[in-house]
């Protein structure tokens, strides 16, 4: 048996769609799964069984605050069936509401919500009849608007809880460590603390976010305020930060400086052209000190070792989610200046391409190839601080910081150790480059977040159930055009035109009493039905009650008239004879023109609305299908890699890295990917290849 629980929140009333149930076998209402080695077909109730235990699971029990739901649940369920004859009132409709009743998502969630229950017998004995139940639990509330994003499925890969929604409950704060190895940074630990309340005294921000790493080569530390909101107009997805930053990390023999404070904003429409595309863009402001320890030798004519800075920031781009492909082109431009002046002393391009795309060799087995390209170029009419340059090599850097938008602004090659890919014939740092990056994975043991098994019941429910959602979506839609005012207007007119027709027939019933009566009933209930339905939509109007309830009340006489004329006109008239059917005749007409001006209105503002709310859940519907039929809690396999990439001025520019290693994914408490790359075509001073290594623990307050 499955209950599925969908709801949706659309800045108005919650609303509780359906309550749906599969039936696995024979019993007198409504059944339960039977486990392996319970049979098929038996009624445990007619049997008289006898419940022993009932427990509860969800694949996000490591999360303490869902684990707290399930200790809890576990605890009631017990006390309700632990030990009494098994019954399907009791195994169903009274232990599912209790586990509803725990609210297994978090308060604060907002958009799309499911919740999947699964009930199955296991562990059936006999002499006497026992069996044991349980009940798994499956809940999600997927951020509609970043899911149509890469950075989105690469965090679908390695935290599915996030992709889940379910990181939005339990504590406000999370700390995650982090770690890995680099040939530059070599051994390197650090790690992520952030708090997400409303900050006092700040109230447009609601994270605190301080991360930092460091090595005997490398310290790394940042702070940000970060806020967002959503659904401005047009906009699906605003956030804005406050950054602080400043690293010191190795260059080759030198070493390069930041430190900076910056400002930044960017938003995303909502999903554009079928809803399979969004447009992103942003910008910011920033500033502090660029400096780099190179000799002046060693330097472009251009470059200066350090200084004070200040630059702006734009960017823009698009991101597409398909059913197995995700993509997204950005731009971005940096205007710079040295010190504090009006001018432009430098001009940086970049260009980020990313595409990943996977192919499910079966459930929760696919072979995923993720490819990135990137490019850039600086134009310098003045001078340039060295650590504004290109330094590539096997650590990313992003031209804005945070984590929904990554920008990637190097030559990213996993065969070179980081900030070692960069000199050129005019010295440290380059002043352009290309680079193209292939990753080739596919898992080879996987745990499925959702079993296969109750997969194939699950995601058939919940698909059948976000298409109820777009329809209730599309008459909210409907409901907020303005040519439902049109339709608002006609019902005091139609009430009154039925309110005419009532009173011809009900004189003609007096008039003509030899005349039968079952026609004159039939007419009369449908007239009732009819003003009924429009005497609920003018007390919500004058209550100014906009509910999406309304707009099922305001165009119920599209169809309610229809009937109307049917039985008081094509049936009723017929069998009056003789007698004087004008007021009829008129007032039946009088409805029926306003029947025809609501239906045209109606189907006016219906596509509109359709593509809207197709929209609003194109992209939940693909990240509940990615959740349901290709996350996994632990899975394991290899990793291909090839990288190219080029840097320039200069003939030498040009690098190929293949290489291959491991990747494990435990979303619950680690992912690690290690491996070595081998850089083919070295250049004098550079090394065979290296190795990549990066790890990532789980955040421990959750």
């Amino acid at each position: 048996m499955v209950r599925l629980v969908f709801r949706w929140w659309s800045g108005g009333p919650l609303w509780l769609l359906a309550v749906a149930t599969l039936f696995g076998q024979s019993g007198p209402d409504a059944q339960v799964v039977a486990a392996e080695g319970c049979g098929q077909g038996i009624n445990f109730e007619s049997q008289q069984y006898r419940i022993g235990t009932a427990t509860v699971r969800d694949p996000f029990d490591f999360l303490y605050w869902v684990r707290g739901k399930v200790s809890a649940t576990d605890a009631q369920l017990a006390a309700l069936l632990n030990g009494r004859p098994f019954t399907y009132q009791l195994a169903i409709h009274d232990a599912l509401a209790l586990i509803e009743q725990q609210r297994f998502l978090p308060d604060s969630a907002t958009g799309f919500r499911a919740t999947v229950i699964f009930a199955a017998v296991t562990n059936c004995r006999q002499n006497p009849n026992t069996l044991d139940l349980k009940y798994q639990i499956y809940s999600t509330v997927p951020a509609k608007i970043l899911s149509g994003t890469p950075e989105s499925q690469a965090q679908a890969m390695q935290s599915p809880q996030d992709t889940a929604g379910l990181t939005q409950g339990g504590s406000a704060v999370h700390f995650t460590p982090a770690g890995g190895f680099n040939g530059s940074e070599r051994w390197y630990g650090g790690g992520r603390l952030e708090v997400t309340r409303r900050v006092e005294g700040f109230p447009l921000f609601n994270s605190l976010v301080a991360e930092g790493r460091g090595s005997a080569t490398v310290r790394e530390v940042s702070m940000a305020l970060a806020g967002s909101a959503e659904r401005l107009g047009k906009i699906e997805h605003a956030d804005w930060r406050l950054n602080y930053f400043d690293a010191d990390s190795p260059a080759n023999s030198a070493e390069l400086r930041r430190t900076q404070l910056s400002g930044q904003f960017s938003a995303a429409t909502r999903p554009l052209w079928g809803g399979n595309v969004t447009a992103r863009f942003g910008g910011g402001i920033e500033g502090g000190n660029l400096h780099g320890s190179f000799p002046t030798a060693q330097l472009a004519a251009d470059t200066v070792p350090g200084a004070d800075y200040g630059a702006l920031k734009f960017y823009g781009g698009v991101a597409s989610r398909l059913t197995h492909n995700v993509f997204s082109a950005t731009y971005g431009l940096e205007l710079g200046s040295v010190g504090p002046a009006e001018r432009v002393d430098w001009h940086k391009h970049i260009v980020d391409v990313v595409d990943d795309f996977w192919i499910p060799l079966r459930p929760h087995y696919p072979l995923d190839v993720a490819t990135r390209f990137a490019a850039g170029v600086i134009q310098v009419p003045g001078s340039i601080p060295v650590a504004e340059r290109f330094f590539g090599g096997n650590d990313e850097t992003f031209f804005i910081p945070g984590d929904t938008w990554k920008i990637r602004d190097d030559p990213f090659i996993r065969a070179i150790p980081a900030n070692r890919f960069d000199f050129t014939k005019q010295g440290a740092g380059a002043e352009s480059f290309a680079s193209l990056n292939l990753t080739v994975e596919a898992p080879v043991k996987a745990w499925p977040l959702v079993p296969t098994i109750l997969q194939k019941e699950a995601g058939p429910l919940l698909d059948g159930q976000i298409t109820s959602a777009t329809s209730i979506l599309q008459n909210h839609y409907a409901m907020k055009s303005a040519g439902f005012q049109q339709i608002l207007q006609l019902l005091e007119p139609m009430q009154n035109a039925l309110g005419a027709l009532r009173t011809a027939v009900a004189a003609l019933r007096d008039e003509n009493p030899g005349l039968p009566a079952q026609p004159f009933t039939d007419c009369n209930n449908k007239l009732l039905g009819a003003n009924f339905n429009i005497t609920m939509a003018r007390r919500k109007m004058a209550a100014k009650k906009r509910d999406d309830t309304l707009y099922g009340s305001a165009i119920a006489p599209i169809s309610d008239v229809a009937e109307v004329l049917g039985a008081c006109v094509d049936r009723l008239l017929p069998q009056a004879g003789g007698a004087d059917l004008r007021k009829i005749r008129d007032a039946a007409a009088e409805a029926e023109r306003l029947r025809d001006q609501m239906r045209e209105v109606s189907l006016e503002i219906q596509p509109a609305a359709e593509a809207k709310a197709a929209d609003e859940t194109r992209f939940v519907r693909r990240t509940i299908n990615t959740l349901v039929n290709d996350m996994n809690v632990f899975s394991i396999g290899p990793v291909a890699v090839l990288d190219v990439a080029h840097i320039g001025p200069g003939p030498n520019g040009l690098r190929f890295g293949p290489g291959g290693g491991i990747r494990v994914a435990i979303a619950s408490f680690v992912t690690f990917t290690t491996g070595y790359a081998w850089n083919v075509n070295r250049q004098a001073g550079e090394g065979r290849g290296a190795v990549f290594f990066e790890i990532g623990v789980r955040d421990l307050f959750h």
